[in-house]
């Protein structure tokens, strides 16, 4: 009987653990969804478009903004605080992998620290910063 309710245990968890792997999140607001299906099937207040969109980068320990390189290990939480950088005065999650160098992609300066590259000054960049590629 101990062996049987360990085995459950053991399946609930693994089942849990897979079930959380499923989850996507929307890149505008932070809001969490079982499937992408599920994502596109509301709509978004913080959006342009008024609809979700599918945060693109993989799960992490913490998630960064690209514009003044916050971080949080909550996604929602940093998506849905404000960001002095932002256009749209919202920290935006950085989608990218994280490397040993970035450059930006509006003048091509390398920085080997991604806070450095955010917060640098860019003369080519619409909003005066260097942007991740």
């Amino acid at each position: 009987m101990k062996r049987l309710l360990c085995t459950l245990l053991f399946l609930a968890a693994v089942c849990t653990a897979a079930f959380a792997a499923d989850q996507v999140y929307c890149k505008w607001c932070g809001s969490s969804f079982a499937g992408a299906q599920q994502l596109a099937a509301s709509p978004c207040t913080k959006s342009p478009t008024r609809k979700h969109e599918l945060y693109g980068g993989a799960a992490r320990r913490f998630y960064v903004c690209q514009y003044c390189a916050a971080e949080s290990a909550n996604f929602t939480q940093l998506v849905t605080s404000p960001c002095s950088k932002s256009p749209t005065n919202y920290h935006a999650a950085y989608e990218g992998a994280e490397k040993a160098s970035y450059t930006c992609k509006h003048c091509g300066f390398q920085s080997q620290s991604f806070k450095q590259l955010v917060l640098s000054p860019c003369t080519k960049s619409p909003r005066t910063y260097h942007d991740p590629l």
